[in-house]
């Protein structure tokens, strides 16, 4: 058989994704300041936070049609796909993956077909209605914080420092699907796909809230050895906000089928897959130090390193719902006792570590007249995550929290810039990312053997020239990763991809927003 001949291949059928969203944000912030005379200087700021965003996904429906042909039989001679061929794009061989090239086909084509014969498109209805359920939610989260901040300096401005308190408080409510469960539609003697599915699936049929509040302190000093040289120090208490799908988004799905598989086989009644509407932030107490140094000929170099101890790691885990108290964490009825429950939880402590050298120094003191306008920018980072419990067992991992840190990361460039003319070239070296646990079970004659992946290391290389023509007006061109080095790591073999971005936040001089 002739796999790049479209009549080798068959129309499967179509599917209609309409959407409509609405969201609404809104902020208000009110603060007052007093400055006090003292012999050294000193102030206070007071302040209130409102924030306000609702989101409302009022449809995102999943149209679906088999193709059935001029026969109205789906999968015959009169199905194949060549009737659907593209005309203006012709095969070429796959840049990404390099795989030989493949005929294309019209999805216009394919549209014209169904305005042509639209009894050629057998509606699924039980599934369109299933699927348009599944997407559609509202979350409505109100925030509030006030906060108190201190600033001022000592030793004839030498040391300076910034800091306060900051109390916030969050309130989500939203609503999602509701799934009740193969189980729940078999007991009540339903076989008509469609009312099975109208039975099953509710379109946001079920209501979760969630609150959570916390006070974050947070404290900078600088201080001045020299006009050139200053240590930087400082202590900041930060949260994370819930992710909506994690504790606000109450999608649910209940299968009433004894459990025959994994760690509560045949102990679970059944099985529920529930957002935690108790789940509680992370925090984390930050802790940073630099050292900057500025150069005479108008350079800067900074070296030091941070640490940041988490509690509260949010775990996706399976859990056994066998004590009263489980069953509340999840807002669960006693009748659901002993069943299992795919969730997210508070478990453990994680630490991250590292440290950095950052330099930028203009060339100009050292190149002839002709030669100036030129800048080197270097950059060297290191991080390093422990205590986390997925990176010591091989349950738990974190989803994404924490695992967007390179190992290590080099960036080096320069930089010109004089009159109307500018250009940038230089390179970016990210290190590798750790991502999830992926053991080998234990059999039962070899043990089991601790398996990590890791995301690869990767170059890429980034330039960009610019003229200015007038004051408004500018030409560029520009290229990132000119290389392709990000997609060569996320081809099969490299096992994974690489994240742009990663490193640490610095902590933020007052009040932590």
């Amino acid at each position: 058989m002739d796999w790049q001949d479209l009549k080798n291949s068959y129309i499967g059928g179509a599917v209609s994704r309409p959407a409509k969203t609405f969201e609404d944000v809104g902020a208000f912030r009110l603060w007052a300041k007093r400055d006090f005379n003292f012999h050294d200087p000193f102030s206070i700021r007071v302040g209130f936070d409102y924030d306000d965003i609702y989101r409302n996904v009022q449809s995102y429906d999943a149209k679906m049609w088999t193709f059935i042909g001029a026969d109205h039989v789906a999968g015959t001679a009169d199905d194949n796909a060549a009737q659907i061929a593209a005309v203006n794009v012709l095969p070429a061989r796959d840049s990404y993956y390099d795989s030989p090239a493949v005929p294309r086909i019209s999805l216009k084509r394919l549209y014209d077909l169904y305005v042509a014969h639209p009894d050629w498109f057998q509606y699924r209805d039980a599934e369109s209605y299933r699927f348009s359920t599944v997407e559609p939610y509202e979350v409505r989260e109100r925030t509030t914080a006030s906060y108190i901040q201190f600033a001022g300096s000592f030793f004839r401005n030498r040391l300076t420092y910034v800091g306060g308190v900051r109390y916030e408080k969050t309130k989500d409510w939203g609503i999602a699907n509701l799934d009740r469960g193969s189980t729940y539609v078999t007991n009540l003697g339903i076989t008509d796909p469609l009312q099975a599915a109208l039975t099953r699936y509710v379109r946001k049929g079920t209501t979760g809230t969630s609150t959570n509040d916390n006070y974050f302190p947070s404290l900078e000093l600088n201080y001045n050895f020299t006009d050139a040289l200053i240590l930087r120090t400082g202590y900041a208490k930060t949260q994370a906000k819930n992710r909506f799908e994690r504790s606000v988004i109450p999608s649910s799905t209940f299968d009433y089928s004894p459990v025959t598989t994994g760690a509560f086989s045949g102990i679970a009644r059944g099985t529920i897959t529930r957002p935690n509407l108790n789940l509680i932030p992370w925090t984390a107490n930050n802790y940073e130090l630099h050292l900057e140094y500025y150069t005479a000929q108008g350079g800067v170099f900074t070296i030091g390193g941070f640490l940041k101890d988490i509690q509260n790691v949010q775990v996706s885990k399976t859990i056994l719902l066998d004590t009263p108290e489980k069953l509340a964490q999840l807002d669960l009825e006693p009748t659901f006792v002993n069943f299992q429950a795919t969730t997210w939880v508070n478990e453990g402590i994680g630490r991250i570590t590292g440290a950095e050298f950052e330099g930028r120094q203009p060339l100009d003191a050292w190149v002839p007249s002709f030669a100036r306008g030129f800048i080197v920018i270097g950059y060297v980072g290191y991080n390093h995550l422990s205590k986390f419990a997925y990176l010591a067992s091989n349950t738990g991992n974190v989803g994404t929290d924490f695992q967007n840190f390179y190992e290590t990361q080099f960036k080096a460039s320069l930089g010109y810039h004089r009159g109307k003319f500018g250009a940038h070239a230089g390179f970016i070296r990210n290190g590798r990312v750790y991502r999830q646990r992926e053991d080998v079970a234990a059999t039962a004659t070899a043990p089991a053997i601790r398996g990590d992946r890791y995301y690869p290391p990767y170059t890429t290389v980034d330039f960009s020239v610019e003229y200015s023509v007038t004051r408004r007006a500018k030409l560029f061109i520009s290229g990132r990763d000119i290389t392709d080095a990000q997609a060569q790591a996320q081809r099969p073999g490299h096992r994974g991809t690489a994240y742009l971005g990663a490193g640490h936040r610095k902590i933020p001089g007052g009040v932590p927003r």
